[in-house]
């Protein structure tokens, strides 16, 4: 019989991470997933339940859900943390692969590379560990304990967040969603800017509140139209060749 999810709250309260099952095989250590917020961690798990992997959910977000830009800032410290916290999890129990999944938002891949690098030698004392986005690198722990750590950036053709990813895989009616592009150019009419990446959050959460809830649902938006509560919905196509990227770094580790 497979393993069934277990949820576990981690001790590090600034980070998110859960463990993939490799391959199912027992003899495999575990491969861990660092990500930004919840919504990256509803996401995902959803996402690799279609893949029919198996995992341990630990539960804390290196990010607040509300931040925007999460990888500015005080961020890269946090990230730290988290790797620390893995890191010293690998000396106890069998660990393979660490992924490492943020956005990209409107950076380049090489200014991404470069903060989640920072991040690595601060706990692990390797220096340009990363060089490209979804490949693996092996570092040392200690003499008997090796992991891999790999990065994969959130974007669809080389710009955007999840909720770019998300906008792009929607398979549901939009209609309310979509009206927002007639809102947007009011906004700039009127001399006005919005940032790509923050459009798409907010296409995301009418999408969800508006489309896809109905108003039974609408009287408990909170619970019931949020992130976590969609993606139990099929309302997102995880066969759409835009996840390919995603799908090929999840199956690497």
């Amino acid at each position: 019989m497979p393993k069934k999810n277990v949820v576990k709250t981690g001790k590090y309260p600034n980070y998110k991470s859960f463990d993939i099952g490799s391959n199912n095989s027992p003899k495999m250590g575990k491969n861990i997933l660092i990500v930004e917020s919840d919504n990256d961690k509803y996401f995902l798990e959803a996402l690799i339940d279609t893949m029919n992997l198996q995992m341990d959910i630990e539960s804390s977000p290196f990010c607040k859900i509300d931040d925007y830009e999460c990888m500015e800032g005080d961020s890269i410290p946090k990230l730290s943390t988290a790797l620390k916290a893995v890191k010293n999890r690998s000396r106890k129990e069998a660990i393979s692969a660490i992924g490492i999944v943020i956005d990209q938002d409107d950076k380049e891949a090489k200014t991404r590379i470069k903060q989640v690098n920072e991040a690595i030698k601060a706990s692990f004392a390797i220096d340009n560990c990363i060089s490209n986005i979804g490949t693996l690198t092996k570092v040392e722990v200690d003499e008997d304990t090796q992991v891999k750590i790999g990065l994969y950036l959130q974007n669809v053709a080389g710009n955007g967040n999840l909720e770019t990813v998300l906008k792009r895989i929607k398979k549901g009616d939009s209609t309310h969603a979509d009206c927002l592009n007639a809102w947007r150019k009011c906004i700039e009419d009127g001399g006005h800017s919005l940032k790509e990446t923050d459009f798409d959050k907010f296409w995301v959460t009418i999408y969800q509140r508006y489309d896809q809830c109905n108003k039974k649902e609408r009287k408990q938006a909170g619970r019931k139209c949020n992130n976590e509560a969609s993606m139990k919905k099929d309302i997102w196509d995880f066969n759409h060749e835009v996840l390919k990227p995603l799908k090929d770094f999840l199956g690497s580790l």
